[in-house]
C-alpha cells in the first residue's frame, strides 16, 4: 500500500502496491514525473532490475512491468555489492549506495565487509540503460562504519 498526501488539498489517499512477487522496503522513486517502484534485488548476481510506473494514480492503473539489465560491462560496477536506493536526481538517475549496516533487533549494528576504500555511489540512469560510479576521494573520515543521507531536490516555495 502506497500512501498520497496531496499538499494543495491537503488530502491524503491510499493507492494499492503493484501486483509483484517482491516489493521492496525502499520508498518509491520518481520515473518521468510519475511514482514508480524498482526491483533491484537481483542487480549485483544477474544485473537484472524490474521497473513498475503508476500510469494513472486516480485509476490505480499500473504499467506492466519493465525488465532493465545492465550492459555487461557494467555488472562488475556492483557485483557482489549490497546497495540501497537513496532517490533519484534532477536528471532522473537513480541514487544507488553501498549498504554495510544491518541494525539488529536489539539495536546493535552489524558491519558487512564491502570491497571498498573509499566512499563512492553509483548513478543509473533508466532512460539510457547507464550505469556510472562516483566515487568521493581523499577523506580525512575514513570509516568502516559510514552511511549516505541524502534529500531529495525540493522546490523553494517561498517568495522574498
Amino acid at each position: 500500500m502506497l500512501v498520497s498526501f496531496d499538499f494543495n488539498s491537503e488530502e491524503t489517499s491510499m493507492l494499492p502496491a503493484p501486483d509483484i512477487p517482491f516489493f521492496s522496503t525502499d520508498d518509491p522513486i520518481e520515473y518521468c514525473g510519475k511514482v514508480a517502484i524498482l526491483d533491484y534485488s537481483h542487480i549485483g548476481k544477474e544485473g537484472m532490475m524490474k521497473l513498475w510506473v503508476m500510469e494513472d494514480a486516480d485509476k490505480n492503473v499500473w504499467w506492466s512491468e519493465k525488465t532493465l539489465v545492465l550492459h555487461p560491462s557494467q555488472i562488475h560496477l556492483v557485483n557482489n555489492i549490497s546497495l540501497r536506493i537513496q532517490g533519484t536526481t534532477r536528471n532522473g538517475e537513480v541514487i544507488f549506495v553501498p549498504h554495510n549496516i544491518t541494525n539488529t533487533r536489539t539495536g546493535d549494528a552489524i558491519v558487512e565487509p564491502q570491497n571498498i576504500t573509499l566512499l563512492h555511489i553509483f548513478l543509473y540512469d533508466l532512460q539510457k540503460n547507464l550505469m556510472r560510479k562516483v566515487e568521493i576521494n581523499e577523506s580525512p573520515y575514513h570509516t568502516k562504519i559510514w552511511d549516505v543521507v541524502g534529500i531529495d531536490d525540493v522546490e523553494n516555495l517561498m517568495n522574498f
